[in-house]
């Protein structure tokens, strides 16, 4: 009878495990924060994304060369349906599974900035922790009431988490 009782905890375990594994975040807060922060220095950061298996995205149905973007994707797909003139630019992508990311990689002119598109609320919760952990703060957005800023004093980046009922978008920007 033990042995059973043993057997089931451990199952459950390693269940658990699995599905915690399953919505891992490939890429890091902390990693985002510095790149954005070298980016912006201008030194000219490599993009990391690569490296995780990002794919870097090819839209030139939508970016013109006088775009200062470069779009990556984790499990992503195109949205057939998405029409610049109507829709953020976020609505390019498609996710394909749970696991799906996107990046909108700003990388000139004013808006030098790191957008981070995801569409499960384990991943938001994995990178909420991994904030909080660095020492950033929550605070609640006075502008808009789906945004949740995340500040550290005397730090140049900071994170806004957009939220939709659909889909979430992580902006990591220089303040």
């Amino acid at each position: 009878m033990k042995s059973i009782v043993i057997a089931v905890v451990l199952w459950c375990a390693g269940a658990f495990t699995a599905s915690a594994q399953e919505f891992g975040v490939p890429l890091s807060a902390t990693e985002l924060l510095q790149y954005e922060r070298t980016k912006t220095k201008g030194r000219g950061g490599i993009p990391p994304f690569h490296k995780y298996q990002f794919e870097r995205k090819r839209a030139t149905k939508f970016i013109t060369d006088a775009d200062s973007m470069q779009l990556w994707g984790y499990h992503v797909h195109a949205n057939l349906d998405f029409d610049r003139s109507r829709q953020p630019m976020f609505r390019v992508f498609k996710k394909g599974d749970m696991k799906a990311m996107a990046v909108i990689d700003h990388f000139g002119g004013e808006h030098k900035s790191c957008d981070v598109i995801f569409w499960h609320k384990q991943i938001y919760r994995r990178y909420a922790a991994q904030l909080r952990r660095a020492g950033f703060q929550l605070r609640q957005s006075t502008k808009y009431s789906n945004v949740l800023e995340f500040r550290k004093e005397d730090v140049s980046v900071g994170v806004d988490m957009e939220i939709w009922n659909d889909i979430y978008i992580m902006h990591v920007l220089l303040l």
